[in-house]
């Protein structure tokens, strides 16, 4: 019975032994893991004490240059316009990216720059008050048009006088549906017996016939005055910035055509993810990502070439590369709260292995004392059936 108790005992001692060793492997083996994650922290923190981020000159504090992150927003805003540049966005097709808000004015405004000033934010390209503009003025700007294109009021009849201009704002049915219709009308007194005793009104449309932007901003000039003029309680206002900004966007959108974020998802040229125009447009992340996979390509506008010039982030001299101080302190507070968390592991396994290595000992001591008892009782067991 005593021998059969002691080979029990060692049984149980064996197998205790055994799982003692295995829990030991099993830590040594997690500590071995918190090493590999403790290089790859230093890795990752490494990686990003190298972060930067791009930003682009948006004025100065005295002598001192401010910068902005470049996000869309921040690109091709006004801001940009005040340091002397304008800046825009286009996709590979070559067209321009607008927000949502100057698409709608450009559509809306049927080809009338006057109109999409109004629309997109209730400008005019005059800079006077309605009270301001006299009869002459619209006179001037007429004739300039007129002579430009070739054309004048009395080309049929020498004894037109007495001209007025007006802005004319009609409703019209335009297939089916209601459409607000702009338009410069003309009136005379035309004599026929070379004295106006006896004068006849006659009424004409001044429609648009140049060929040249030079033709269309004279005529477009000419229509501001009569809008602006019709105006009386000056309801758009002038902004010099204003005017020149939106009059480059739209000549942009006139040759070349336009896009949005919205088409450019439906055209699958950017992500599917549900985000709103505002949230990309004010994310630099986003808008980097779309320039290094050549979704997206930049411009400015030269004063001297009149016209816009491809640039890129690394070659424009507005726009420079700064060392990302917020990620690098996001990424120290990371590291600092890892290489905390692998310590105080470190520390529990630790612990752990010298509470497992002193079971092994006293298992090992008392696994030799029952093996020294059974071999003892073996002895005494062959002694005993020899004799």
């Amino acid at each position: 019975m005593g021998m059969a108790a002691s080979q029990g005992r060692l049984l149980c001692m064996t197998a205790r032994l055994s799982n003692n060793e295995f829990e030991q492997q099993s830590v040594a083996y997690s500590k071995q893991k918190l090493a590999d994650d403790s290089m790859d922290a230093n890795d990752r923190y490494l990686e990003a004490m190298k972060s930067t981020h791009y930003q682009i000159l948006t004025g100065y504090n005295g002598a001192n240059a401010t910068y902005e992150d470049v996000t869309y927003n921040q690109l091709t805003g006004l801001n940009t316009v005040a340091t002397g540049k304008q800046y825009i966005v286009k996709d590979k097709n070559n067209k321009i990216l607008v927000s949502q808000k100057i698409a709608n004015a450009f559509e809306s405004a049927k080809g009338d720059y006057n109109k999409f000033l109004e629309n997109v934010g209730g400008y005019t390209q005059i800079n006077k008050k309605s009270s301001e503009i006299t009869s002459d003025d619209i006179h001037d700007a007429w004739d300039k048009y007129l002579q430009a294109v070739g054309q004048s009021i009395n080309d049929e009849d020498e004894s037109i006088h007495e001209l007025n201009f007006a802005y004319k704002k009609e409703t019209v049915n335009n297939d089916g549906s209601q459409e607000i219709v702009d338009y410069a009308v003309y009136s005379a007194v035309l004599s026929t017996d070379g004295n106006y005793d006896n004068p006849v009104k006659y009424t004409g449309i001044i429609s648009y016939d140049g060929t040249t932007q030079e033709h269309r901003d004279l005529y477009d000039n000419a229509m501001a005055l009569l809008v602006k003029k019709a105006d009386t309680e000056d309801t758009l206002s002038y902004d010099a910035g204003y005017v020149s900004y939106y009059r480059n966007i739209y000549a942009q959108m006139t040759q070349f055509g336009y896009t949005t974020y919205s088409k450019m998802k439906d055209e699958k040229l950017i992500s599917t993810r549900e985000q709103n125009e505002n949230k990309v447009f004010q994310d630099d992340n986003w808008l980097l990502t779309q320039l290094k996979r050549g979704v997206v390509t930049i411009s400015y506008f030269s004063a001297v070439e009149k016209d816009f010039i491809k640039t890129t982030l690394e070659d424009d001299e507005s726009i420079v590369e700064k060392e990302d101080t917020s990620a690098i302190a996001l990424a120290e507070q990371e590291y600092k709260n890892e290489m905390d968390r692998i310590e105080k592991q470190d520390k529990r396994f630790d612990m752990t292995l010298n509470k497992l290595e002193s079971e092994h000992t006293a298992l090992q001591t008392e696994y030799e004392s029952v093996s020294k008892v059974i071999s003892k009782n073996v002895e005494k067991s062959f002694n005993i059936f020899n004799a």
